[in-house]
Parts: structure tokens; C-alpha cells; sequence
């Protein structure tokens, strides 16, 4: 069964669960640009998940749920970076300062590391920050999209582009021993790997558009 969650006009993207809660939140393209919005799928209602007047989008929770990452429009830099928000101490803060967009922020499973995108018209990199903004390391260039983690953090799953041909591939967090996963000649995006590792749900682009595929 499929059930419809929104039916505006808003175009919403990037889902994510709320951990411990029946809510997900998303982005949603409103009149004043791009907001996160939390829904409760037991009350069918929805408010904006950041109380500050800031364009965001791409959200990611750490288990405990006090802490979001995500990525918002920087007013003085004009770009996209890194911030993160408190909901115990209602404090928002900046956790880049890149001179090119960032996007795809995504907690490590322990909630202790950020991996994120830098992009511009040449390349991608993927930089892994902790969770108050200390760069860690530049692991790879040329990644497509949101990544994901492994469930002990040891390493990254994501999507690369190399001329006509797509892959998902696996890499330590410290930017060691890179493995191909899965070659394509049609575009692939979002690696979600199963807990505890066992199966790796993405997307692929067929003649009939973006359809759900499994390793198993």
C-alpha cells in the first residue's frame, strides 16, 4: 500500500526519519525558499523544524535526536554550508566556511562525525568534519549525492561518475581502500545500506525513470 503524505504544491525531497519518533521530516520549496518541515505521521501535523528565519534542507539526526545537521544558505558567504541546530539549548550553529556549496550532510552512526559534499562546476569532494566543525579529512572527489554509512562507521557508501559509467562503491573513513560494489552505465544514486550491513538499497535510472533496486 502507498499512501500520499503531502499533496501541495511545495515540491518536498530528502526524507529522513526522526529517530524514536512516527515523524520524518523533509524540504519543502516554500514562497520564502527552502524549509525543513516536521511531520507527525500521528497527528498529520507539520511545523518547520528549525525556529530561525534561515533557507535549509538535507537533514540528519544524531541518535539521540537533540542535534540536526543540515544544509543551510549562508547570507555573508552566498553559499550553501554546513550548520547544525540544538534543540536542548536552541542554539544554531555554522559548522563550514567553504567557498563553494555544500550539501548531503549525514551523521555517522555514533553521532560524533559529519560527511558532507563540496561542489562546484569541476568537481565533488567528500569531507568528513566532526560534529562541531573540525575537519577531519577529505576522503574522495567526484561522489554523486547523499552517502551513507556502515553501521560501525568504518565506511562510507556512495556514488562516483567516471565518463559514462556509474558506481557504487564502499571506502574507509580515512580515505583508504576504496572497493567497487556495483557497476552501471545507467545513473545510480542514494546508497541506504540495511543495518547491521546485510543489504544495500539505491536507485537506478532506467527508460522508465529512478526505480528501487537491492543487493543482497
Amino acid at each position: 500500500m502507498v499512501v500520499a503524505l503531502t499533496t501541495d504544491l511545495s515540491d518536498e525531497q530528502h526524507p529522513v526519519w526522526v529517530p524514536g519518533k512516527e515523524a520524518i521530516v523533509y524540504d519543502a520549496d516554500r514562497n520564502n525558499g527552502f524549509r525543513l518541515c516536521y511531520l507527525s505521521l500521528k497527528t498529520g501535523k507539520e511545523h518547520n523544524l528549525i525556529p530561525r528565519e534561515i533557507a535549509c534542507r538535507e537533514a540528519s539526526f544524531t541518535p539521540s535526536r537533540h542535534l540536526v545537521v543540515f544544509s543551510g544558505f549562508d547570507d555573508r558567504s552566498q553559499k550553501w554550508q554546513i550548520f547544525s541546530y540544538d534543540f536542548v539549548y536552541d542554539n544554531l550553529n555554522r559548522l563550514t566556511s567553504e567557498s563553494d556549496d555544500c550539501s548531503f550532510p549525514v551523521f555517522s552512526p555514533d553521532g560524533k562525525k559529519i560527511a558532507y559534499l563540496v561542489s562546484n562546476d569541476d568537481r565533488t569532494k567528500l569531507k568528513i568534519i566532526n560534529w562541531y566543525g573540525e575537519l577531519l579529512k577529505t576522503v574522495k572527489d567526484d561522489v554523486r549525492g547523499r552517502i551513507c554509512w556502515s553501521s560501525d562507521g568504518w565506511r562510507i557508501i556512495f556514488v562516483s561518475v567516471r565518463g559514462k559509467t556509474f558506481s557504487i562503491s564502499s571506502i574507509r573513513n580515512d580515505g583508504s581502500h576504496e572497493e567497487e560494489i556495483f557497476v552501471s552505465p545507467h545513473p545510480l544514486c542514494c546508497p541506504a545500506i540495511q543495518p547491521f550491513d546485510k543489504k544495500l538499497a539505491f536507485s537506478m535510472k532506467t527508460d522508465k525513470g529512478f526505480h528501487l533496486f537491492i543487493i543482497m
